[in-house]
């Protein structure tokens, strides 16, 4: 069986591989310690069983250590499992070596922090250590006081060190998800954008081209007018579109009044508009603007009406005309213009009948 990260290479060549990225060497000199019991056991005549007892639980405990950069990546459960391992395992030097015991902690200290998470470590490890220190200063060992303070203090830092890698990642990974949404809501941005805009300004040019041809041959000089303005039409929506793409484009309630007037005009359909109050706020002007280009550009197009009556308020804009009504739900363009609306805090209805009326309310004004 070969390793894909490793090309040619076995099962044990994987696990290797990976036991060195997940810290082996770091572990490996970490069974110094182990010669605190080993050392007297071979240097002193202490007996065979006494030898052969200490011997065997210190590979124990280095063959269960060193296994830890493999079993960093399994489940909790056996996580914390192969802590208890190690924990029974220095457990086990307490008959042999008293208080002794405590120079082995380290082999607990470092497994929780590195297997169990922050969470059980920063109650588990102080705890702990408080126990150990105790145990050692009422045997007056101040060497089992020093290891069982460095393992405390070392294994919180690791704990640390942990914790922080975690949240760096994590803010990582929301930085990236909040960039996929901010591709996102620009997408959407733009496809708003130019629905707007080529909506009001192709049927803007189609209106003045059928105007023109009407009149071509009765009067040239009107229809070249018209077709002038047909080309202004075209470059204002082309400067528009590229507006949009680098999102500088500006809408304003006032011009977009202003442009309705024009459209509707050519399109035969009297423009009536009447202003209660100013509206000075720029974000409120240029979303009911908005309002305005879209529900003109669906007068001249589907209505039919003979009339149009844009209402203009300090808290928002009504139109209204006298055509067919509305048949069927609104299109993308309201839809859209209404998600825009009640994200701004406002309200956008389309009501039909007697004609059809749009009327948007900012700030939750109604």
């Amino acid at each position: 069986m070969t390793d894909p990260a490793y090309p040619g290479g076995s099962r044990t060549s994987r696990l290797w591989h990976r036991a060195i990225e997940n810290g082996l060497p770091m572990y490996a000199g970490g069974l110094v310690f182990l010669g605190f019991a080993l050392v007297p056991a071979w240097t002193t005549e202490t007996g065979r069983p006494y030898r052969a007892g200490v011997t065997g639980v210190s590979i124990v405990i280095a063959a269960l250590y060193l296994a830890i950069p493999l079993v960093l990546e399994l489940p909790f459960r056996i996580r914390a499992l192969w802590v208890f391992l190690l924990a029974a395992g220095v457990a086990a030097f307490i008959p042999l070596l008293g208080v002794g015991a405590i120079y082995f902690t380290p082999y607990v200290m470092i497994p929780l922090a590195t297997l169990l998470g922050w969470r059980v470590t920063r109650s588990a490890i102080p705890v702990l250590t408080v126990a150990l220190v105790a145990t050692a200063l009422l045997a007056r060992d101040w060497l089992a006081v020093s290891i069982a303070l460095m393992g405390g203090t070392f294994g919180i830092w690791i704990a640390l060190a942990i914790r922080q890698s975690e949240l760096r990642e994590q803010l990582v990974q929301a930085e990236a998800r909040n960039a996929v949404l901010a591709v996102a809501a620009e997408r959407e941005r733009i496809g708003r954008d130019l629905h707007d805009i080529l909506g009001h300004s192709l049927t803007a040019v189609a209106i003045k081209a059928q105007l023109a041809a009407r009149i071509a041959e009765r009067d040239p000089v009107a229809a070249v007018t018209e077709m002038a303005e047909v080309e202004r039409l075209a470059r204002q929506a082309l400067t528009e579109v590229r507006a949009t793409a680098s999102g500088i484009r500006e809408v304003r309630l006032a011009s977009e009044t202003a442009s309705a007037r024009s459209v509707l005009g050519a399109a035969g359909i009297e423009c009536r508009v009447t202003t209660a109050a100013a509206l000075t706020d720029e974000a409120s002007s240029e979303l009911l603007g908005y309002v305005v280009r879209e529900a003109v550009t669906n007068v001249v197009r589907h209505s039919g009406a003979e009339w149009c009556e844009i209402e203009l308020a300090e808290d928002g804009v009504r139109i209204h005309d006298n055509g067919g009504g509305l048949k069927g739900q609104p299109g993308n363009g309201l839809r859209g213009l209404r998600e825009r609306v009640e994200q701004a805090g406002g309200t956008l209805t389309v009501t039909g009948g007697q004609g059809t009326t749009v009327e948007a309310r900012i700030g939750g004004r109604g």
